[in-house]
Parts: C-alpha cells; structure tokens; sequence
C-alpha cells in the first residue's frame, strides 16, 4: 500500500507529534479503516490507500474538519471578545461567525454544533452573566454540555477538561495540560484560532475569509510541507504552548533582529496539531492514595517533575508534564485508540501519577502493545507567563532490572517523597529527593548504562545520609530493607573507584570486637559505636579519620594461636590503582560518600562475592614514608603460608595517624618502625621530608583508612622491611 511519509513532522516538537495523529484520524476515521500509523526511524509513516499526492488533493477538497469550540471561553466567540479577522465585506469577524457564514457541506456538521451551542448559551443564561457567575455555574454548563451535546463535539470536551468532585465544596473542572486552561493556552482560545486558520487555509464555499492572492496554490505548498518539502509565506501568528518555536522570543533569530524574532506558524500544523489532541480523551477515575476521591485522568499525562534535563529548576512554575509513546511497528487507528484508552501506567500496585513513576513504567505498557520508546514533554511557564512544551528526553520502553529492583524499596520512597514536598522542611530533603529523581530519569533514559546505574545507588545513598542527619519533629519514614538480591544492583553498575571504595569500607571485618559499618554509622544500630563526631554531618575525608580512630581504639592483641585483628582488613579491599586516585582526588567524594551510606545497609558476604579482585598491585607513586605509616597501623604484616601463618601480629600505634595529620614526620617514622621492629626487624631508613600541604597531607592521612589488598601489603613489606621472613622468596620473582 502507498506511503505517506511526513518528513516535516519528524522533530521531537509536541506539534508535529500531534499533528501527525491528527492527520492519522482523519484518514481512519473518513477515507480508510485499515490505515495504519508509525514512527519508524522517528518519521511519521502512514500506510493507507492514499498517497502523498492524493492525501493533499483529498484534504484540500474532501476532507470534514472536526467540531473544534470551547463555550465556556470567553475568546471562543459565543460571548465576551474574541480575535477577528477582516472579511470581504470589510466586516471584522470571529471564528463561529466566520464557520456559520460558509455553505460548504464539508461543514454541515460543525455548523450544527455551533448553532446548537449557541442557542444552549442563550436558553440557558450563560452567555449573558457576569464573570463571578459564569465561573461559579461552569461545572453545571460543562456536565449539562456533556450529556446533551451532539456526539460530533463530545471528543473535543473530553479532551478539554473533565469534572470531578472537590475534597470538600462542589465539583470542579480539570483541565488537560496539553490544551491550557480548557483550550485556552493565556489569551490564545484554541478552537476560535482553528477556526480562522481553516477558513484561511481551505476555500470553503461562501467563505468571507479574506485570503491571500493564489490562495489555493499557496495553502497547498503549506501542506506539503509537513511532507517536508520547502515552505513559503509562513503566517506571523502561533501555535502557544504546543510548538514554543513559533513565538516571538529573544534571541530567536541571528542578525538585526536578533532581539525579537517574528511569530512564523504554518496553519496546517495548528490545524492538525489540534485534531491530534482528540486523541486525548479525559475520564473520571480512581486512583490509590487520593483517599477514594475520583480524579482527573488523561493519557501519558503525569505531575511535572523538575529533573532529568539540563534546564530543570524547582522553582519554575507550569503544568504537567507528557510521556508520549511512539512505535516502529505499524498500528491501526483502532489500536492506536485502545492504546491511548488503556494509558494508565503501574508502578507495581500503584498508579503512575508522576513524571518519575512513568519512568519506571514504561516498560509494562510497552510490552503489550509494541511501543519502542516514549517522548517526554515538560509544560513549563518561561518567557513572561507564557506555558511551552519543551521536550526533556526520549525514552527507550522495555524492562529496566535496575528500575524493578526500586519496587522492593517503594514503601520507603513514597515516605520520603512526601517528606520532601512538606512545606516548611529543611531544603536537604528536597534536593536529596530530586537527585533521585533525575537518576531515576537518567537510568530511564539511558538503559543499561553501568555508569547511570551507580549515580541511581548514590542518589539512594544520599537519601539515607539525609535521614541519618535527623528527621523533623513528628516524622517518620517507612523501614529501609535491602536482601540479599538487592546486591545485584552491584552486577549492573560500574567499577569506579568510587564505588570500590564505598564497597570496600562496607565489608569490613565486624570480628574481633569490631563492628559492621553500619555500627559507626547509625546511632539507631543495636551495637552503635560511638565515633568522635556525627558520622552523618562528616565529608568522606573527615568519616574515614574518625572511622580509623575508632577502630584503631577498639583494637585488642589476639589470644595466643588466633589469627591477628586488623583494624582495617575488609572481604572487599582495594588495590593500588583506587588507592592512588583518593590519594590524588580524582575520586567524586560525594559520590563515594553516598555509595557509603546505601552499601552500609547491604550484607558485606552480598557486596564481596560481585567485587573483583583489587586493579593495581604495585606503585611507584606511593610513597615510602606513607606505605611505612600504613604498615603501622595494619597490625598484622603479611607473609608466606595459610591460615593465621600468613599474618605476623603487630601492635598498630594511633600515635602514627596524628603524626600524620600533624605534619611530624620525625614522630611518624619513630613510632611506624618501633611498631614494626618487633615483628620484621629494623626497617630500611626513610629520611624525613615534609608529608605535604594541609590538603594534600589530609587526603593521604585519610587514605590510611582503605582496606587494601594482601598483595599490595606484601610489596610493602619487601619495600619496607628487607629481613621480614617472606621477603626473600618474593624479591626472587618481582621487582620493586
């Protein structure tokens, strides 16, 4: 069958969207049933029995427009001012007059629906009231509308708006984001403007619209264009919120009028783009969590969340925000109908009701109907109070393991969620919350991502550092619980060194008499450790000294024939390679902090068995007076042999960190080799130099604290310590 491929409407800009679902209904719904629509490679494609050349000739002759009012506008031409344009009478004319003054039959039906419209108005003393009134009785106009309006007119009030019961007064009207305040988008009535453009645009019979020289010539080139030939004679006039680049804005063109560019609109775009919104069809339904009370509803509309695009600010006020589907596979109108009726997407046992609850679930509503990816459109007010839809991202649908995992931890989520939309709560809540939310977007946006998937981790983990802070008065949040399956999120992120860090510290030995991570963290954690500050309130520098204090404090030599504590052995340790990086700071503190937080509530067996073995055995860049402190404080020195064999015992010395901090590096070396003298012999003379700036000196003091590998400390000690009893054997086979 013939191909009509719409070049022209393959920008992800919300008009051209709609428009080419408005060009799809009419086909199906006027000239061929079994017309079929896709997105393939991002075009709109429709398969029917017409071609590009004989759809233009069927529109500009055969086609019947859609019945397109809003009577309860005050600019919709029924009552109040409304735009009008000068006929060929010389008598200025709104669109219902403009639609009642033609004879053509292709408007038979939309002139009954505005005649009845009108005499509705009248009768009933709408049209005539004061303002205060006309907003006090709209609800009753809108529902009296509803069940007595011809069925021609009933899509675009559906559409439009919907009534629902308040919480507690009378009902009210709800209003679809995409088409403004009932199609009203500011001053700028929708169906009063698709009136004038299609008397503009099609010379209907007994049409007073006065029409441009060759107008015939010249709208049908207009109307090629959405094929995506050349255009000329663009109207200065626009499409408001549904393609924001037809305003006039600043520093909308280059060159002398690069301060206000003109309003350039293709009507056939208005036109059609209006037509496709009929799509969207509002419905009074029940959602979990408004406590029974029916709700507005219309499709892949959800609430706006301010993340995810580069542009995003909490701050800025606008609507909702879109998640439009698109599919290479080709649909049928009546598929494409149900599945803008089904469009009511599940977080688990929920409702979608956010942007960032579409994002997780994308997947289940593509799955059965063969939608490949969605656009997301956000309803922002900018440029004065004007209202655009800005396209924030395209979405591939399809399952996201990553994405599935959250729904174990969604009593959690929806807790804080709303702790951080509470009025009057410290701004950390609320800016934890929308890290989560545009990792949430990015992982949505970005798949498998390995990288995405550990900023999603942090973004949990800063959640929980937030709540460790403390909770306002009165608050709780639901129970945090991860198993042992949540450690797959481990299988799908990266290997950075931050999240070999975090990884690392959370497996740390808890024998011994040491605790778990969680201990040092946590003050609500049943074998809390207290720690010389607010673990909580600490940067990733200030957490690792006092996580080394304190358990270098709690150290206690073994009982004779036991294996040798060591403060900082871990299941998980790390290797030269991230060593050196939070050494130099090429590590993302914060990030690693967060990983920190989220990790210390995992299981550290979890977390052992899906991390590799350490990167980097060996370093020349590590210095000889920093491996000789670390030895220090091991306590233990490893060497040849199995079970408690391969560890000689030490006694580590706190005094060596504070040397450190300090900057003595006579009192580090001193205590270091004292520490290490009984167990290895004298270590070979270091000369005492300065350990560095404060910056530089703070990190390295820090990095004391890292679990390293068995590896790394065996290069130690046969750097160190030429007479320890495992030296010899290693020196056969490796060089410094």
């Amino acid at each position: 069958m013939p191909e009509i491929e719409l070049e022209g409407l393959g920008e992800p800009v919300l008009a051209q969207y709609l428009a080419a679902l408005g060009i799809f209904r009419a086909i199906a719904t006027q000239r061929d049933p079994e017309a079929t629509l896709s997105f393939r490679y991002g075009v709109p494609r429709i398969t029917s029995e017409l071609d590009a050349e004989a759809w233009v000739e069927w529109v500009m002759h055969e086609w019947r427009p859609s019945p397109i009012a809003s009577p309860w506008n005050r600019g919709a031409g029924f009552h109040g001012s409304s735009k009008a344009v000068a006929c060929t009478d010389k008598v200025k004319r709104h669109g219902v007059e403009m639609v009642l003054a033609t004879t053509d039959p292709r408007l038979d039906g939309y002139r009954v629906v505005l005649e009845w419209l009108s005499e509705k108005l009248s009768a009933w003393g709408y049209a005539d009231a004061p303002d205060k009134e006309q907003k006090a009785r709209k609800p009753e106009l809108l529902a009296r509308l509803r069940s007595e309006a011809p069925d021609d007119w009933l899509p675009w009030l559906d559409a439009a708006t919907v009534v629902e019961p308040s919480a507690d007064g009378p009902p009210e009207p709800k209003y679809l984001a995409l088409l403004g305040s009932g199609g009203n988008d500011g001053r700028l009535d929708l169906g009063n403007n698709y009136m004038l453009h299609l008397c503009n645009v099609v010379g209907f019979q007994g049409n007073l619209m006065k029409r441009p020289k060759g107008a015939a010539a010249w709208s049908t080139q207009l109307l090629r264009g959405l094929l995506g030939q050349p255009v000329e004679g663009m109207l200065g006039d626009t499409a408001g919120q549904l393609a924001p680049s037809s305003r006039s804005a600043p520093n909308g063109v280059s060159g002398t009028k690069s301060f206000s560019a003109d309003e350039q609109l293709n009507p056939w775009l208005f036109l059609w783009a209006v037509e496709g919104t009929l799509l969207f069809a509002g419905a009074s339904t029940r959602r979990l969590g408004s406590h029974g009370r029916a709700r507005a509803a219309f499709p892949f509309h959800a609430e706006r969340v301010d993340a995810g695009y580069g542009t995003a600010a909490d701050v800025e006020k606008g609507k909702d925000e879109l998640w439009l589907p698109a599919w290479d596979s080709a649909l049928t109108y009546r598929e494409t109908h149900q599945l803008f009726g089904e469009a009511r997407a599940q977080v688990g046992r929920r409702r979608a009701s956010s942007g960032l609850d579409y994002a997780r679930a994308v997947g289940g509503l593509a799955a059965t109907r063969g939608v490949h990816r969605f656009l997301r459109f956000a309803i922002v007010e900018r440029a004065g109070q004007s209202n655009i839809a800005i396209h924030v991202g395209t979405f591939a649908s399809g399952k996201s393991k990553p994405l599935d995992r959250l729904r174990r931890l969604d009593p959690y989520l929806q807790s804080f969620r709303q702790l951080a939309n509470k009025k009057n709560v410290p701004a950390r809540f609320s800016s934890a919350w929308r890290g989560f939310e545009g990792a949430v977007l990015d992982v949505a946006r970005r798949g498998h991502d390995p990288g995405s998937i550990t900023a999603l981790l942090a973004a949990i983990g800063r959640l929980r550092r937030e709540e460790a802070k403390g909770l306002p008065a009165d608050t709780t949040l639901r129970r945090f619980v991860l198993d042992d399956s949540d450690g797959e999120w481990l299988d799908d992120a990266d290997r950075s060194d931050e999240l070999l860090v975090a990884a690392s510290l959370a497996t740390l030995s808890a024998k011994a008499g040491y605790g778990p991570l969680a201990s040092y963290l946590w003050r609500e954690h049943s074998n809390a450790r207290l720690m010389a500050r607010e673990a909580a309130r600490l940067d990733l520098l200030a957490l690792l000294e006092a996580l080394l204090d304190r358990r270098l404090l709690e150290h206690r030599d073994p009982q004779p024939g036991a294996e040798p504590a060591r403060p900082m052995e871990a299941r998980a340790p790390i290797g030269a390679d991230t060593l050196l990086a939070l050494q130099r700071g090429d590590l993302e503190d914060e990030r690693a902090l967060d990983l920190l937080w989220l990790f210390s509530s995992l299981d550290a067996e979890t977390i052992a068995r899906r991390i590799a073995a350490p990167r980097g055995g060996r370093s020349p860049e590590l210095s000889r007076t920093w491996m000789l402190a670390r030895l220090g404080v091991e306590g233990a020195l490893p060497r040849d042999g199995s079970g408690r064999n391969r560890w000689v015992p030490t006694r580590p010395a706190l005094e060596v960190v504070h040397a450190y901090r300090a900057d003595n590096p006579e009192l580090l070396i001193r205590r270091a080799a004292h520490v290490l003298r009984a167990a290895a012999g004298a270590a070979r003379p270091i000369t005492p130099t300065r350990l560095g700036p404060r910056g530089e000196r703070r990190r390295l003091a820090a990095s004391l604290a890292l679990p390293l590998s068995r590896e790394l400390l065996r290069w130690f000690t046969s750097e160190l310590l030429p007479s320890f009893p495992s030296t010899q054997s290693q020196n056969a086979s490796e060089t410094p």
